[in-house]
């Protein structure tokens, strides 16, 4: 597994001087394909214009995995027996990354991709900002205002408000939001 699992904050668009057209990118990872009630892992959370640099980022982790180890201890070094779009060959110019391995002759399967944090993402958010990356994130543009923990609060409570939804779409930016329409 990488070894800076879960603790990774970058901005891969440091030169873009216009905060509003950059989104908040997330590295997911399951190692748990079997158990459909799993969280999600991150690996971390970018600032960027667009999915191109994030998606390198995920796509330079492969690597990594190579040495993974089973529930009980077994070592799959070298032992990456079925793939899907590791390369990132079959991602479309900008769409997010999505790459499938099994370790193990099927003992282990990973799943590694990009996506595009919003306010529609309300589970993947929730889980974001329940490790603190989420606002680590905001300090590094300088936009971690005063009311965030507050909406996020609000949101928890009242997924389906459009008002709130709003109002975190300006703070974190991405996709607009998914508005009820009542």
């Amino acid at each position: 597994m990488p070894t800076n699992f879960g603790s990774v904050v970058e901005d891969l668009s440091p030169n873009c001087t216009d905060p509003s057209r950059k989104s908040l990118y997330v590295i997911t990872y399951d190692d748990q394909q079997r158990n459909f009630g799993a969280a999600q892992q991150y690996y971390g959370i970018f600032w960027s214009e667009g999915p191109e640099a994030v998606n390198a980022r995920a796509i330079a982790l492969w690597p990594e995995f190579d040495g993974y180890q089973g529930e009980l201890g077994e070592d799959f070094r070298g032992h990456r027996d079925s793939e899907e779009n590791i390369d990132g060959a079959a991602t479309k110019p900008g769409k997010c990354y999505s790459g499938f391995a099994c370790f193990g002759y099927g003992e282990v399967a990973i799943s590694l991709a990009v996506e595009e944090l919003s306010v529609n993402l309300i589970r993947t958010l929730q889980e974001v900002y329940g490790t603190n990356l989420l606002k680590e994130a905001l300090a590094l543009v300088n936009k971690c205002p005063d009311v965030f923990d507050e909406v996020m609060e609000q949101l928890r409570k009242n997924p389906n408000d459009d008002a709130l939804k709003k109002q975190m779409h300006d703070i974190i930016g991405g996709p607009e939001p998914e508005l009820s329409n009542t």
